[in-house]
């Protein structure tokens, strides 16, 4: 063996005995503080739940100019409603407020009897002398009319709204001046849902001559009035109901008068008796000669 090749082992050797003891010497780190480059962490994102993550892009609400809401309730305008109810206890449909407007809430069956009085035959001409000859409808009668009972007429009792024409309903006599028996009314409304103001009212006017009947739906911003009641103080003889315009109710003047007698503040005014003779023709001599 040569010099070159013993040097070269001894180094080797020396190399090997070296590195031996610097990796005994050199401190042992523990394991936990090893990180494995290769394996990823875990993402930050993944740790926060999505109700703590704000996106920057959307702005929060901007509470410089709240304030806070005063609690405000609506009083509604029929107060205290009551059923109406009918002469044998059942329902009519409709609900009287404390202050005396009437309302209709519900379509309701009622029996097609008509209370007027008969015929008796000795009536001027009006269209039908017996039941026989009312024919054109349902439950129809010939009787004297409530206001002018020179002459008979054909009546015809409804029993529902479905005996009702279009635009019409069935009211009962309850709620209705001189009426003796169901009978179908113009209907602006039916029922509280047809009207913004949840009120669909009962106009019934008697002039005096005869009575008109109609549901339309009360509205506090054009009403005068809700009830009778309210137009006392416009005078005597006044009742809340339909404007003759049909936009309102209004107190509505009694002003038909139908012949005599005259009615002043409710009492007939008529002229006094007087003996006289100058209404019949007086015989002459020469005429009876």
């Amino acid at each position: 063996m040569t010099f070159f090749s013993h040097a070269s082992l001894r180094a080797l050797l020396l190399g090997a005995i070296g590195c031996q003891a610097a990796s005994s010497d050199a401190p042992a780190s523990p394991t936990a503080d090893v990180v494995d480059v290769a394996t990823p962490g875990p993402e930050v994102s993944d740790t926060f739940s999505t109700a703590d993550v704000v996106d920057a892009s959307t702005p929060g609400p901007d509470t410089r100019d709240a304030v806070a809401e005063p609690d405000v309730s609506f009083e509604p305008l029929c107060v205290d409603p009551a059923p109406v109810l009918l002469a044998n206890g059942g329902p009519s449909g409709f609900v009287k407020c404390a202050d005396g407007a009437i309302n209709r809430v519900a379509s309701v069956a009622f029996e097609p009897v008509n209370t007027g009085e008969a015929c008796h035959g000795d009536e001027g001409t009006g269209g039908c002398l017996t039941d026989a000859d009312c024919a054109a409808g349902p439950h129809g009668r010939c009787i004297i009319p409530d206001v002018f009972g020179a002459f008979c007429g054909c009546e015809y009792a409804c029993a529902t709204d479905e005996d009702c024409g279009a635009g019409t309903v069935c009211l009962p006599p309850k709620l209705s001046q001189r009426a003796t028996h169901p009978r179908c009314v113009v209907a602006g409304c039916v029922g509280a849902a047809d009207c913004a103001s949840g009120e669909c009212g009962l106009s019934d006017n008697f002039d005096g001559c005869g009575t008109t009947s109609e549901l339309v739906c009360r509205d506090s911003t054009r009403d005068a009035c809700r009830s009778d009641g309210d137009c006392k103080s416009v005078g005597p003889g006044y009742t809340c109901d339909l404007a003759y315009d049909g936009t309102s109710f209004e107190c509505i003047l009694v002003d038909c008068q139908p012949g005599r007698p005259l009615l002043v503040a409710g009492t007939p005014r008529v002229a006094p008796t007087v003996r006289r003779a100058d209404w019949r023709h007086v015989t002459r001599p020469s005429e009876a000669s």
